[in-house]
């Protein structure tokens, strides 16, 4: 589990973590397979090898070199080495930037924590304008870190985007983060948002399609944000988001019918607060707010019967209703995918 999280510049006598690091196969096997013009650069491992030479001579171009320049060393405040490194620079004109956790470190949500203190510094500190980096779209955990650090994707050729986040849209998500501190702010903000859902090539839609099963992408919290829209499965995956860094104990739920032809649901979060319970809902229209209860259960019972009454449910069908914890599903899933992933989780 991580603690404290924060950069630090190396000094000389750490440049040998550095060394390692690029010598280590697990830890530059992103890197494998690219024709690149590098010195000690091996295609087949990613690996790169650089000599105490090398290395000095490295530093020396790097170290103090603000604000258009920077690297530091990531640690985590309960582990005495580092567990990897950040940095950026100049690159016609635009800050292009780099972040690499020792392999033993990853999938630990480091990059994440490490992201949010490369922006105080870069915005903060150096106020330069921007961030930015290449990703391909098949380093997933890479792209989810961005993303939820407040980064957006621009479409480059191929497989690769380009993930980038400025001054302004870093200040932005600071101030937003700083107005909205309760669930009722929360729910003031979402009061803007419009009930539409994103198909993978990025379009919005107010209506349901034919194809939408197939076409429809599941928002990050950034995308909703950003477009002010999502239906009840991208706002609540919002909700979830805040509700999580503010430290609320809350669920995901989703209440659905099924019929031979149709299966219609509603997804929605629920939390608790001073030992009682809260509905919280802005995308089902009709029912807008915070509903507060004494126990779970009269919570569950008020939304079947409205449930119940919005989509004439008959005593014939009532077998057929279900109400459940939602999964936590990746980001940009379509219906489909989402059924699959969940068919999979539960044979696993």
């Amino acid at each position: 589990m991580m603690s404290n999280i924060y950069l630090k510049v190396p000094n000389i006598n750490e440049l040998h973590y550095r060394q390692e690091w690029m010598q280590d196969p697990k830890t530059m096997a992103y890197n494998a397979g690219y024709d690149i013009n590098l010195k000690g650069y091996n295609k087949e491992t990613g690996t790169i090898i650089k000599t105490d030479e090398e290395i000095l001579t490295w530093y020396n171009n790097w170290i103090n070199k603000e604000p258009d320049k920077y690297f530091a060393y990531i640690y985590d405040s309960e582990i005495i080495e580092p567990i990897g490194e950040i940095y950026y620079y100049l690159n016609n004109g635009i800050h292009s930037m780099g972040i690499v956790i020792q392999d033993k470190y990853r999938r630990k949500g480091y990059s994440y924590k490490a992201l949010l203190e490369l922006e105080k510094i870069a915005f903060e500190n150096n106020n330069i304008s921007e961030l930015s980096d290449i990703i391909p779209d098949n380093r997933i955990s890479a792209i989810k870190a961005f993303i939820k650090a407040g980064f957006i994707s621009k479409e480059l050729e191929g497989d690769i985007k380009q993930y980038i986040i400025t001054k302004e849209m870093y200040y932005k998500k600071i101030e937003g983060e700083k107005v909205i501190k309760t669930p009722k702010d929360l729910l003031k903000l979402m009061s803007e948002f419009d009930y539409k859902w994103m198909d993978k090539n990025g379009n919005f839609h107010d209506e349901i399609t034919p194809n939408m099963y197939e076409e429809y992408s599941l928002m990050t919290p950034e995308e909703v944000l950003k477009y002010k829209c999502g239906i009840c499965v991208d706002q609540t995956e919002f909700e979830r988001d805040w509700f999580n860094k503010h430290n609320f104990k809350h669920k995901v739920m989703t209440i659905q019918i099924i019929r031979e032809d149709t299966a219609p649901g509603h997804t929605f979060l629920i939390y608790q607060d001073n030992n009682k319970y809260y509905w919280f809902e802005n995308a089902w229209y009709d029912e807008r707010g915070i509903q507060e209860y004494n126990s779970y259960e009269e919570l569950i019972e008020d939304i079947k019967y409205k449930f119940i009454a919005q989509n004439n449910i008959q005593d014939n069908e009532m077998h057929n209703l279900e109400i459940f914890e939602s999964l936590k599903y990746p980001y940009h899933l379509s219906y489909e995918e989402m059924d699959e992933y969940k068919k999979n989780k539960i044979n696993t």
